[in-house]
């Protein structure tokens, strides 16, 4: 089947079919803010998944039970020696990559919502990511009544299932899969969807429909090129990078833990940048919007990493713009923080790497395994530990899994998830 999209008038777009092929658990892509309130460690603010280091670092006061959590030494903390230098250009995997629609599209003034829009997904496809743009403007959006081949229901309506929106997004992106569960996959067929954008003084909005495509549909390597981005106030910039020996060792574990068996996410090209503002150094949730939005001035679409000095204040170590970030430089949406410096006994590459590698598991769609109120992630194979101490599943606190919601310096990517890391089409070119 050869790609393809139309748009569908509103006089003749019709609801699909519900009652073939329904499956019970949609395929989650929702809000930060709506989805995740936990209040003590990793929080959201304004849209943000931040980490704060009071209890995911242990990094004084106590919390989740009264007391600070543990960090496991079998799961590196403290530093080991760094791992040998990868290969930081091996063999690239054969990406396609099909942008089959991109075209403003109308919405309605009843009822906000676009026309349906569909398209031809090939039997090679592995991933289809949908973007919906405003450029300047904050609204709450999102995708209504997806629908695949043979009835399919992805979403049925935009308060069902898990799929929440977007508030206050300039953006909205969604990659299907973002769970193991295989009824969630992508099918050659044709696929139908639209739009709801909240607003009353929008009359149209960009959309993009992208398909990443591999040779047989086979998702089992992926490769992550980076822009590095470098705040004035930390000891490294662009002109010395690519040989500075602590960045490069931050660089090296965060692809030690994408790398790892069943996840299989290789080290791209990377170009490093300077942040000539020095109120960058210290960014505030307001100054990291404008900081992702810095991230137009790149050669390259890639995934932004911005170093700091300082994440938020208050022991936030890391954020991430939002869940499945878009593949597009230049918007608030566009990138993840680290604080480069650490924070007290806890400055070490192994660290600063392992919060950078949580921070791009969030940006490339993953949800916490488990949050502070015990909800868990869709992704079948990693265990449904609780949100505070052990079970008989996980026999340490947070399973060893780096998408814990208090982080604890754990290691373990699921091949579940490394499906979903795969997937997400900022890997698919170095363009």
């Amino acid at each position: 089947m050869v790609p393809g999209s139309r748009l569908i008038p509103w006089e003749t777009a019709v609801s699909p079919e519900q009652d073939t092929g329904k499956v019970d658990h949609p395929v989650r892509i929702e809000s930060v803010g709506a989805k995740l309130r936990s209040e003590v460690n990793e929080m959201v603010r304004g849209g943000f998944l931040v980490l704060i280091c009071s209890l995911a670092l242990a990094c004084g006061g106590g919390g989740g039970g009264g007391s600070a959590p543990v960090i496991p030494p079998d799961i590196g903390i403290p530093d080991p020696d760094p791992d040998p230098d990868p290969d930081p250009s091996p063999p690239r995997p054969e990406f396609i990559e099909d942008i089959v629609f991109d075209q403003t599209v109308p919405i309605d003034f009843g009822t906000r919502l676009t026309p349906f829009i569909e398209i031809a997904v090939p039997s090679d496809t592995i991933s289809i990511t949908v973007e919906s743009f405003l450029s300047g403007s904050s609204v709450l959006m999102g995708i209504q009544d997806l629908t695949g081949p043979a009835g399919r229901v992805y979403v049925a309506d935009r308060y069902g299932g898990d799929y929440t929106y977007r508030e206050e997004a300039e953006i909205f992106s969604a990659t299907i899969p973002n769970t193991d569960i295989e009824a969630l996959g992508v099918f050659a067929g044709e696929y139908r969807f639209r739009l709801y954008v909240r607003s009353s003084f929008i009359n149209g909005i960009r959309v993009r429909i992208i398909l990443e495509r591999r040779a047989g549909a086979v998702n089992e390597l992926g490769q992550l090129p980076l822009n590095v981005w470098l705040a004035a106030g930390i000891p490294v910039n662009a002109g010395n990078a690519a040989t500075d020996s602590r960045l490069q060792d931050v660089i090296r574990e965060i692809f030690r833990l994408l790398n790892q068996n069943g996840v299989e996410i290789t080290r791209g090209d990377i170009d490093y940048y300077d942040i000539s503002n020095p109120d960058y150094d210290s960014i505030s949730i307001s100054e990291f919007d404008e900081l992702c939005r810095s991230s137009s001035g790149a050669k390259k679409t890639r995934l932004n990493l911005f170093f700091v000095r300082e994440v938020f204040g208050d022991g936030v170590v890391g954020a991430s713009a939002t869940v499945s970030g878009p593949k597009r430089n230049g918007t608030r949406n566009s990138g993840v923080a680290v604080d480069y410096t650490g924070v007290t006994g806890f400055t070490g590459t192994k660290t600063i790497g392992g919060i950078a590698a949580h921070e791009i598991g969030h940006f490339l769609g993953l949800y916490h395994t488990v949050e502070s109120d015990g909800t868990h992630d869709i992704i079948e194979d990693t265990a449904e530990c609780p949100a505070n101490g052990t079970s008989s599943e996980c026999s340490i606190r947070g399973g060893g899994l780096l998408m814990h919601w208090e982080y604890l310096g754990a290691e373990l990517l699921t091949p579940g998830q490394g499906l979903v890391l795969r997937s997400h089409p900022i890997g698919g070119s170095n363009d």
